[in-house]
């Protein structure tokens, strides 16, 4: 299971992105990682997943905003 979820970090353009990862839907145990980016990094991470679910990709990167 990997959970991606997505809220503003500040007023200005700013996002936190949360992804946890677990073997199972209900699991005890997972790993959870926050980093904070912007809406551009956010829509190139989008179309890469979109492209690794059609097979075209295997690797895809979230970029972090480390301003």
């Amino acid at each position: 299971m990997i959970k991606i979820s997505v809220f503003p970090a500040d007023g200005v353009g700013h996002l936190t992105v949360q992804i946890e990862v677990a073997e199972e839907i209900e699991a005890d145990d997972f790993a959870r990682v926050r980093l904070r980016t912007d809406y551009s990094r956010l829509s190139r991470f989008t179309n890469q997943l979109s492209l690794m679910a059609k097979g075209e990709l295997t690797e895809i990167i979230l970029e972090e905003d480390k301003a």
